[in-house]
């Protein structure tokens, strides 16, 4: 246990409860699988893992994160998304009741050698054109004839993959639903292709099962918004503490590269313990802010591997040891993402393991 803290990820458990209820009224005649992948998407999966019991299963990206899942106890199914490929692979998800997505046919023809001892739930993925996993079309009927010819497999949900996955209708969109529609005398089982946007907007498409990833954590999908405008509650607020302070003459440059300069007057500037190798995003010369004392604080300087200074004109109070949130409640990821025109998934999933991430109420806001 760290003898203090340093930068901290404060997660609301409610909050991601709130979010699942508030997802699961949108489509509710359908199950979800909500998106566990990359560490919850950088909030961490063993802390947010008690607030997950109202999904119906967890998605994962690889045998790996299933198999923490399921070292931290959890009982839920585990579909992975990238799926598997080795017998021994295979082998281990029976045995374990995680099922692996089927999107290419190697899979399908190293399935078709085994004789398992246990059943193999899968779920299949078909390619309507995001072309980056997926059974083609037209292989499609072959494949799940050779699937269902498989001894104790068994198809649990067909699903696709929007390509266009932060928008509603376009050309692009109403192209895949097509596909998927062409497809249906094909597919055996439940059906899938609602992403966080579709769930929200688009009910159509919710079929059987629906696969929440951000917006379970509070945040927005579209470009210009934030998780508030759907009633989502932010699941992180990502915090460090002031560690330093002092006036800077005028014309003195501070940090890297001398990228920023007092003004004539001179300047109060911060310390804050966090940097890139905490996953804060480096800048050639930074344009986000942050949060302290109750008000806005300008970043300045390039961003250090474990620190970054701020602009304390507008909060020359603020006090050595005192909290700074670098997002989260009311400074919204995605108003961060935007000042450096990134997305939030990026902002979010790049906090390295470094950052303590715990349930609320460690830190002062």
């Amino acid at each position: 246990m760290a003898l203090e803290a340093r930068a901290v990820a404060e997660i609301d458990l409610e909050a991601l409860r709130h979010n699942i209820r508030v997802l699961k009224s949108k489509a509710p005649h359908a199950k979800m699988l909500a998106m566990v992948k990359a560490n919850a998407y950088g909030h961490g999966i063993s802390t947010c893992l008690p607030a997950l019991s109202e999904s119906d299963a967890l998605g994962v990206a690889c045998l790996e994160e299933a198999e923490e899942l399921k070292a931290l106890g959890c009982q839920k199914p585990i579909v992975v998304m990238e799926g598997c490929f080795t017998v021994i692979a295979f082998q281990w998800c029976a045995k374990n009741k995680v099922h692996p997505v089927i999107h290419c046919l190697a899979q399908i023809e190293t399935l078709a050698k085994m004789h398992l001892a246990e059943t193999l739930t899968i779920w299949l993925e078909v390619d309507t054109g995001m072309h980056r996993l997926g059974i083609m079309p037209a292989d499609l009927s072959a494949a799940m004839a050779a699937l269902t010819a498989c001894q104790k497999v068994k198809i649990q949900c067909c699903f696709s993959h929007f390509s266009e996955a932060s928008e509603t209708h376009n050309q692009k969109t109403d192209l895949q639903l097509d596909n998927f529609q062409q497809c249906a005398p094909d597919l055996v089982g439940d059906k899938s292709f609602a992403n966080s946007v579709s769930i929200l907007c688009m009910p159509e498409v919710h079929y059987e099962w629906v696969r929440p990833g951000i917006a379970l954590y509070g945040v927005s999908p579209f470009a210009g918004k934030t998780g508030q405008n759907f009633g989502l509650k932010p699941v992180m607020r990502l915090c460090a503490p002031l560690i330093a302070k002092r006036f800077v003459p005028g014309g003195e440059a501070v940090g890297y590269a001398s990228q920023w300069h007092a003004p004539k007057e001179g300047a109060w500037v911060g310390t804050v313990g966090i940097g890139y190798g905490d996953g804060y995003p480096w800048q050639p010369c930074a344009t986000t802010s942050v949060w302290i004392n109750g008000k806005i604080a300008p970043v300045i300087g390039r961003i250090s591997m474990d620190s970054l200074v701020i602009d304390l004109t507008s909060c020359e109070l603020a006090e050595i040891g005192g909290w700074v949130t670098l997002w989260g409640a009311p400074l919204p990821v995605e108003q961060v993402a935007a000042q450096i025109q990134r997305i939030s998934y990026v902002l979010l999933a790049s906090l390295t393991a470094r950052v303590v991430r715990c349930p609320t109420h460690h830190c002062e806001p």
